[in-house]
């Protein structure tokens, strides 16, 4: 049959709908976030609230700097890619990138930092990540960007459904 109108990302500066309370906590720190995460990298929106020197910053930043600096760095470039592109663009690049951190680790390389957060938080309850690497400084940005978003190998499972979710999802379908 016909198909749908393409799914697309909300336009530049749409906002989200009000809470049915009417509350509106981040409210008074519009201008700290449009300062602070308006930044070019995850670095660069940790160091801009460190110099906000507010208690609302000083939560951000610290919150931040306890999460995964590879993970940062990759929501980062899913957000920006997918304010410019079409939704099932977007679905296809984060199931790629869900099933590439999920992926059982390689016997000769450390475990992703996914399996190093279930590890912290739901086996050994330490809340202790020992992310790889540990800091955001010691990070890569771009370098982290291409090995996590090359395209996935042709005829692999992966590749099979992301190519299946650009295309409106008619493989996956068939498949079930």
């Amino acid at each position: 049959g016909g198909g749908a109108a393409p799914l697309r990302a909300p336009p530049a500066g749409a906002q989200p709908p009000a809470p049915a309370d009417g509350a509106q906590p981040l409210a008074p720190h519009r201008g700290a976030i449009e300062r602070c995460f308006g930044q070019g990298s995850v670095s660069a929106i940790v160091r801009a609230l460190d110099g906000e020197r507010s208690e609302w910053a000083v939560q951000a930043s610290r919150a931040l700097r306890r999460q995964s600096p590879t993970s940062l760095v990759l929501t980062l470039h899913l957000l920006r890619q997918g304010a410019r592109e079409p939704l099932r663009e977007c679905l296809a690049r984060e199931y790629t990138l869900a099933a590439l951190l999920t992926a059982p680790p390689a016997a000769t390389g450390p475990a992703s930092d996914f399996f190093e957060g279930v590890r912290a938080v739901l086996v050994d309850k330490d809340q202790r990540p020992a992310w790889h690497p540990p800091t955001l400084e010691q990070l890569d940005d771009e370098q982290i960007v291409r090995a996590h978003f090359a395209p996935p190998r042709a005829g692999s499972d992966i590749a099979t459904v992301a190519h299946s979710i650009r295309a409106g999802g008619s493989v996956v379908r068939s498949q079930l």
